[in-house]
């Protein structure tokens, strides 16, 4: 083998080295931008507007893969207690944030309100109950049999819905017709099959698909029911709490509170 036709051979050697070590090194680092996760656990009311933040986050941030997994805020809240692996809680009232943070669960200084929700009346479309008159006293139309809420206990949307009842001087004939959902996603699903007449649900859940089309509302007056504070928190053990912190940022950003107001919610200042 001649001189010329060995230093060929190296060259060529060497080419090929070099183009291993290119794709591996992009291999190694499209795995590690696929590694990066964020995984929110976020209040059933929140759904459309989570939903709209993580798509307008994702465009900006694709290296970053959102999970999100819904409930009820105190149940929720429950699992965090004991560490459940969830790097952001948005929680649809202030109180189980709150907790979190009061026994070291969050991250010192990432307790905000975020948002202010409302509460409404809603039926199926195909109800014969009138909500056009915007009053309490459909509730006391006798052809209901069932009423459905949230679960106060775990629901912040539930328990102002018992406000609401009380305000109104309707314990009494409510009483034996509430139905519990777990949630409000499930609260929903009560009125829509029909296990219940009418139910009181958030705005934020009524004004988009699919019950935007499936029913009407009335939204209860801010003297009966103020609007609800929503706050979060980032947990102790965030995995990636620059990630956590970016997608804050963006909730934060013109953008996120466009997208807050355009599904039904007030802006918190403070």
């Amino acid at each position: 083998m001649t001189l010329r036709v060995l230093l060929l051979l190296a060259g060529w050697l060497a080419l090929i080295g070099c183009a291993a070590t290119s794709a591996d090194e992009d291999r190694r680092t499209s795995q590690s931008r696929r590694s990066r996760e964020l995984r929110i656990a976020a209040a059933s009311s929140l759904q459309p507007l989570m939903t709209r933040w993580i798509d307008a986050f994702q465009l900006e941030h694709q290296e970053i893969t959102v999970t999100v997994t819904y409930g009820a805020s105190g149940k929720l809240c429950t699992l965090l207690l004991q560490e459940a692996p969830f790097d952001l809680f948005y929680s649809a009232d202030l109180v189980y944030p709150a907790q979190l943070r009061d026994q070291q669960r969050a991250l010192p200084g990432s307790y905000a309100e975020y948002a202010a929700g409302s509460l409404v009346l809603w039926v199926r479309q195909s109800s014969a109950l009138s909500l056009e008159e915007g009053r309490e006293t459909v509730l006391r139309d006798p052809s209901i049999r069932k009423v459905a809420i949230a679960d106060p206990d775990t629901a912040p949307y539930g328990a102002a819905a018992l406000q609401a009842i009380s305000f109104w001087g309707l314990d009494a004939i409510l009483e034996d017709r509430l139905v519990y959902g777990d949630n409000l996603a499930q609260t929903a699903q009560f009125v829509d099959s029909g296990a219940a007449d009418i139910g009181f649900l958030a705005r934020s859940l009524v004004q988009h698909p699919p019950l935007a089309e499936r029913g009407r509302y009335w939204a209860i007056p801010e003297e009966v029911v103020p609007p609800i504070l929503h706050a979060r928190v980032t947990l102790r053990w965030v995995r990636d709490p620059e990630a956590a912190s970016q997608f804050n940022a963006f909730v934060d950003s013109p953008a996120g509170q466009q997208a807050l107001l355009a599904c039904g919610y007030q802006q918190v200042t403070g």
